[in-house]
């Protein structure tokens, strides 16, 4: 972990404009992430197969500005979901493998690998991992700006959840997702975070309810990174709850924000969750109950 976070100091960077690409690169001049060799997992938010634009998956752009500052790296970008393949192709990410010569892979299909958690918050003392995050020299942490409405947001941290193959894993764990993030993060920890919040989304992960929020924040550290991107909701880090447990669990973080001032970007974001979602994770919870049941497969 960079010296930086060790001692407690988190530098978090905002950078403003409306492409994705361009603003990337301006970023990433600020702040690289510093790997020049190994294995490297780009982890993108691809929860969907709605577009950047409707504020609900990473823009393709930004993996393409982080693509142009790695070499000489093994690099895969995956991701799991419900219909991770459709969304991959639908999202031009496997005709951007193809163009860097890189693996696109639904780590649905991944290897899984049964994860002892060493502090656990959660009600799981295991978590299945996918096989190609534990392997990884380095992640790259790929998150959106969006309301959650069980995590209240779903930045850095909560995009590590996504390295949890197979939607019936996911499923069980879900109603308990807050104590969980902090447990994934336990095992696979990133190496450097960016939130795509070129266009955001407000109340809901799934349904489009776009914000322009016109921004880029980058960081080498999960908690830091995330603290300016709640903020930057004009939300406040200690309403999240996973922000909270991961401070108490893995340290406070002093953050300095470089670039633009929170205070010239941040929008207010609505959190009123439509009551479809509501419903939809009532439906997932009781099927939570049936599933400690069964091992985790």
């Amino acid at each position: 972990m960079d010296r930086e976070i060790k001692n407690g100091i988190g530098k978090v960077y905002i950078e403003r404009g409306v492409d994705p690409y361009k603003t990337t690169r301006r970023i990433l001049k600020k702040i690289r992430p510093q790997v020049k060799s190994g294995k490297v997992l780009i982890k993108p938010n691809l929860t969907t197969n709605a577009s950047s634009s409707e504020g609900i998956t990473t823009d393709i752009n930004v993996c393409r500005a982080i693509l142009e500052n790695l070499r000489g790296c093994e690099i895969v970008i995956g991701d799991c979901g419900s219909d991770m393949k459709r969304s991959l192709e639908v999202n031009g990410y496997y005709k951007l493998g193809r163009e860097f010569g890189i693996e696109i892979k639904d780590l649905n299909d991944d290897e899984i690998v049964m994860k002892g958690v060493p502090n656990p918050i959660s009600r799981f003392k295991k978590i299945p991992i996918a096989k190609t995050a534990l392997d990884s020299d380095y992640i790259i942490d790929v998150a959106k700006l969006k309301i959650h409405a069980l995590a209240q947001v779903t930045l850095t941290m909560k995009n590590m959840f996504g390295v949890i193959p197979k939607r019936r894993n996911r499923v069980r764990i879900h109603p308990y997702i807050n104590e969980a993030i902090v447990d994934i993060l336990q095992i696979v920890y990133p190496n450097f975070c960016i939130i795509d919040g070129i266009v955001g989304n407000e109340k809901d992960e799934v349904f489009s309810n776009p914000v322009m929020s016109e921004i880029i924040i980058a960081g080498k550290d999960a908690i830091a990174t995330d603290s300016v991107g709640i903020r930057c909701m004009n939300l406040k880090p200690e309403s999240v709850r996973h922000y909270v447990i991961a401070e108490r669990v893995l340290g406070k973080r002093d953050v300095v924000v470089k670039g633009a001032r929170i205070e010239e970007v941040k929008k207010t974001y609505k959190t009123n969750v439509p009551i479809s979602t509501r419903i939809r994770y009532l439906g997932e919870k009781s099927l939570s109950y049936l599933y400690p049941r069964f091992e985790f497969k």
